[in-house]
C-alpha cells in the first residue's frame, strides 16, 4: 500500500505547484522498496477563501520500483532553450544495500509532462549551497569544493579554486550571470583569506568587495543581488545581506547604507516582494521556522511570523503585485491546511489561523512598528498642514485675480475703482502705530516723510497680451510730487498672473507703444540666463556680428541692443564692456533652446574664449568696474614707461618743438582722460577717450622716428 511522505511546494505563475513523494512496498520476496514522485497545482479561490486542487490527477515525474526517491530542491529557472522560467526539482534517489546516491534534474514543461536534464551518481548526500539557476544549471558545494552541471555540460563539473562559499546566485548582468561569492585562502599565507567572485560561464574571478565589504564577508549567512552593472571599470551594485549579529544590512556600490536589527539569528534565505505600498518587502527566512517581513523604504521590521514551514512569494490573488503565502505546521495531511495570505496592505487571508498568532508581537517588531506608526502621523501631520497653507494661497490668488479683472473692468469702462483698505483683505501693518499719542511728534513724522510718500500714483497707461497659457498685464504709473513744475516718470510694473512672475523694467517711451508693449511682455514671461564672455589676451570675436550674419538673427528696430531669432521665441542682448570681455543675456522659455544656443556658440568661439554663466546681472557691474580699472592702470603704466624711457635715451640732446608739443597734448589728454574715468566709464566715452590716446601715442611715435636720423 502507498503512503504520501511528504510534500514539497513551489509558487508558479499565481499557482502553487505541489511535488509528492509515495512509497510502497513490492510484492517480491525481498520486500524491495518502491517510490514514485508526481506533481499537482493549487489555486486560491476568493470565494471559499482557500487553496484547491486544479486537476485531481496526478501528474508522474518519476517512479522507480526499487529505489526511494525524496525531492532535494525544487525553484524556479530560466530554460534557455523555451526562453522562459520553469519549474525545476531535483530529486535524490537512494537504494537500500548501496552507499551512492543518484540525482536527477527535471523541469517541467506543461501541467502533465517533466523533462529530464541531468542525472549523475554521487558517493556522498548533497546538502549544503544547492541553486538550481538559468540554464536549468545545477550548482552545489559539498566541503571546500564548488561543482556544477546541466545539459549543456558533459557530466559533473568541478570549480577549480577551493573555497567557502558564501552566495551562489544570478547577477542581473547580460553576460557572465552565474556567480559564486566566497572565501579563498591566499597561496602564500594560509591565515589570510581572500574574498572573491567567480563566474562559471568563462571562470574569471573578481574581488566581492564591488558587492560586499570583506569585513562583512564573514559574517554574511545569506543574500541576495538586487542590481549589478560594470560602469567605467569599476561596478554599481545593490545587494541585501543577513548577517549573524540579526542584522540586515542594504549594501550600495560595496558600501553599507542602511541596517535593520532582525529579531531572530540564523537567517536562510532573502526574497523581495513588489507591493502597492512603502516600495515593497524583504521577507527573510530563519531556521527553527522563523520568518520576519522589513519595509524596504523604512528598512523598519513589518511583521515576523513562527512555526512557518514554507515561504512562497507570487501573485496568488491575480491583482497585479506580489503577496506572500505562510504555510504553516499543522497535523493535516493536507498541505495548506493552515496558512496565511497576506501583504501587509490590502490583502489578508487566513485558514486555521486566528487574529493574535498572525502577526507576532515581538519587541523588536512592536517598537519598529511603534516608530513606523509614528513617522506616519508626523508625516500625514505634516501633508495636512501644508495642504491648508497651499488653499489659503489659492484663496488669496483668486481673491487677488478677482480684483485685478474687476480693476481691469472699471478702468476700461471709464468707472472708479475703489481699493480695499488693508483691515478687508486681512493686512496687519508691520509699522507698529500708537493711536494715543497727542501728535508730539507728528512734526517729526512729517519732516522724515519721502518724496515718494508725498507724491501719489496715477495710472498713465495699461496694456495686456496673451502669449500661450499666459495673461501679461503691465501698467505705466507716473508720480507727481507737491513742488509746483516738478513731475517724475515711474520702475513699469508687470504682472504675469499665471505663472506668478514679476519683473520690473525700464519706462517704455510714448513712441512705438504696440512693439515697445510685444518686448516688455515678451522680457517679463522669458527665462533670462546671463553668460561673460572673456579673452585675456585677445580682442573678442563678433558676437553681435555672429548673431546677425551666421545665425539670421535680426535687430529690433524698437531697441537695438535686442537680437530676435525669427524661428522661435527667443531674444538675446550682447554689451561688451571691453574690447576683451563681454555680457550676453539670453531669453527663451526652456532650457533645451538654451542649450541648443549655447552648443552653438562655442564652437563658434575660439579656444582663447572662457564662457561663464553669471547668478545675477549686477556681478556684470562690479566686473566691468574691475576690468576698466585694471586696463586704465595698465594703459598709463605703459605710457609713461614709454616716456620715461624715450626721455632717459635723449637726455642732453635739443627736442624739436613738434615732438615736445605733442607730447604736451598727450600730458593734456591723459589728464583730463584720468578725472572722467572715475569711478566708472561709459562705454562710448572710454572707446574714445582710448582712441584718442592711442592716436597721440602713434602722432608721437611717428614724430619720434621722423626726428631720429637728425639727431
Amino acid at each position: 500500500m502507498a503512503a504520501v511522505r511528504h510534500v514539497e511546494m513551489l509558487a508558479v505563475k499565481g499557482e502553487v505547484l505541489a511535488f509528492q513523494c509515495k512509497s510502497f512496498s513490492s510484492k517480491t520476496r525481498d520486500h524491495r522498496k518502491g517510490s514514485e514522485v508526481s506533481f499537482y497545482s493549487l489555486s486560491f479561490a476568493r470565494d471559499s477563501q482557500s487553496f484547491s486542487i486544479r486537476d485531481r490527477n496526478l501528474s508522474l515525474i518519476h517512479k522507480d520500483g526499487s529505489a526511494e526517491a525524496d525531492v532535494v530542491h525544487c525553484c524556479s529557472a530560466l530554460d534557455i532553450q523555451q526562453r522562459q522560467k520553469v519549474p525545476c526539482v531535483l530529486l535524490r534517489l537512494c537504494k537500500k544495500r548501496t552507499s551512492a546516491f543518484k540525482y536527477m534534474l527535471y523541469s517541467i514543461c506543461t501541467s502533465t509532462d517533466a523533462k529530464l536534464h541531468a542525472e549523475f551518481v554521487l558517493p556522498y548526500e548533497m546538502r549544503d549551497n544547492i541553486s538550481i539557476l538559468l540554464g536549468p544549471a545545477l550548482i552545489w558545494s559539498h566541503e571546500n569544493s564548488v561543482f556544477y552541471t546541466s545539459s549543456q555540460t558533459s557530466g559533473v563539473k568541478e570549480v577549480p579554486i577551493p573555497m567557502t562559499v558564501n552566495f551562489i546566485g544570478e547577477l542581473p548582468l547580460r553576460r557572465r550571470k552565474l556567480v559564486i561569492q566566497g572565501a579563498q585562502n591566499v597561496p602564500s599565507d594560509q591565515s589570510k583569506v581572500k574574498n572573491i567572485l567567480y563566474f562559471i560561464e568563462d571562470g574569471r574571478t573578481l574581488s566581492s568587495a564591488c558587492l560586499v565589504p570583506d569585513a562583512y564577508s564573514s559574517v554574511i549567512q545569506c543574500m541576495m543581488v538586487l542590481s549589478a552593472e560594470e560602469f567605467d571599470g569599476g561596478w554599481r551594485s545593490a545587494v541585501l545581506a543577513a548577517t549573524s549579529m540579526k542584522q540586515l544590512v542594504r549594501f550600495e556600490n560595496g558600501l553599507p547604507l542602511d541596517v535593520c536589527l532582525l529579531p531572530y539569528e540564523q537567517p536562510l534565505s532573502i526574497q523581495v516582494i513588489h507591493t502597492l505600498k512603502n516600495d515593497g518587502l524583504v521577507v527573510v527566512t530563519f531556521s527553527q521556522g522563523n520568518v520576519c517581513a522589513v519595509w524596504k523604504d523604512t528598512f523598519q521590521v513589518a511583521g515576523c511570523w513562527t512555526g512557518v514551514r514554507l515561504l512562497l512569494v507570487d501573485d496568488f490573488m491575480g491583482c497585479g503585485t506580489d503577496q506572500m503565502l505562510l504555510v504553516f505546521e499543522s497535523s493535516s495531511a493536507e498541505p495548506l491546511s493552515s496558512f496565511l495570505l497576506t501583504d501587509l496592505c490590502a490583502v489578508t487571508y487566513s485558514c486555521c489561523r486566528s487574529d493574535g498568532e498572525e502577526l507576532n508581537s515581538s519587541d523588536a517588531a512592536q517598537e519598529n512598528h511603534l516608530l513606523t506608526v509614528q513617522a506616519l502621523e508626523s508625516r500625514l501631520q505634516s501633508g495636512l498642514s501644508g495642504l491648508e497653507d497651499l488653499q489659503r494661497d489659492v484663496e488669496v490668488k483668486d481673491r487677488l485675480l478677482q480684483q485685478s479683472l474687476v480693476a481691469l473692468t472699471d478702468l476700461v469702462s471709464g468707472r472708479e475703482h475703489a481699493i480695499s483698505s488693508p483691515e478687508q483683505e486681512g493686512l496687519v501693518s508691520l509699522w507698529d502705530e500708537d493711536d494715543d499719542d497727542d501728535g508730539a511728534g507728528d512734526e517729526e513724522d512729517a519732516g522724515m516723510q519721502t518724496e515718494c510718500a508725498e507724491a501719489p500714483l496715477k495710472m498713465h497707461r495699461v496694456w495686456q497680451r496673451v502669449i500661450g497659457q499666459s495673461l501679461i498685464v503691465g501698467v505705466v504709473l507716473t508720480t507727481t510730487s507737491n513742488t509746483p513744475g516738478r513731475t517724475t516718470r515711474s520702475a513699469p510694473w508687470l504682472s504675469d498672473i499665471l505663472h506668478e512672475h514679476c519683473s520690473k523694467l525700464r519706462a517704455a517711451e510714448r513712441v512705438w507703444h504696440e512693439a515697445r508693449d510685444d518686448l516688455l511682455s515678451l522680457l517679463a514671461l522669458l527665462d533670462v540666463w546671463f553668460f561673460r564672455l572673456e579673452c585675456p589676451c585677445h580682442t573678442l570675436a563678433d558676437v553681435q556680428g555672429w548673431l546677425q550674419e551666421s545665425l539670421r538673427f535680426e535687430r529690433l528696430e524698437i531697441d537695438p541692443r535686442f537680437t530676435a531669432d525669427p524661428s522661435s521665441v527667443r531674444l538675446f542682448r550682447w554689451e561688451q564692456n571691453s574690447p576683451f570681455q563681454g555680457i550676453l543675456s539670453v531669453y527663451c522659455r526652456d532650457e533645451l533652446s538654451l542649450l541648443h544656443f549655447l552648443h552653438s556658440l562655442c564652437d563658434f568661439l575660439p579656444v582663447s574664449h572662457d564662457v561663464q554663466p553669471l547668478e545675477r546681472p549686477s556681478v556684470c557691474a562690479g566686473s566691468l568696474a574691475q576690468t576698466l580699472q585694471t586696463e586704465i592702470h595698465t594703459v598709463t603704466q605703459e605710457a609713461s614707461s614709454v616716456l620715461r624711457t624715450d626721455e632717459g635715451a635723449r637726455r642732453g640732446e635739443a627736442e624739436s618743438q613738434t615732438l615736445h608739443n605733442l607730447r604736451e597734448e598727450w600730458l593734456k589728454e591723459r589728464g583730463r582722460c584720468n578725472e572722467r574715468l572715475r569711478p566708472l566709464l561709459d562705454e562710448t566715452r572710454y572707446s574714445r577717450l582710448i582712441e584718442r590716446m592711442i592716436h597721440a601715442q602713434l602722432d608721437a611715435d611717428e614724430a619720434a622716428l621722423m626726428e631720429a636720423p637728425r639727431l
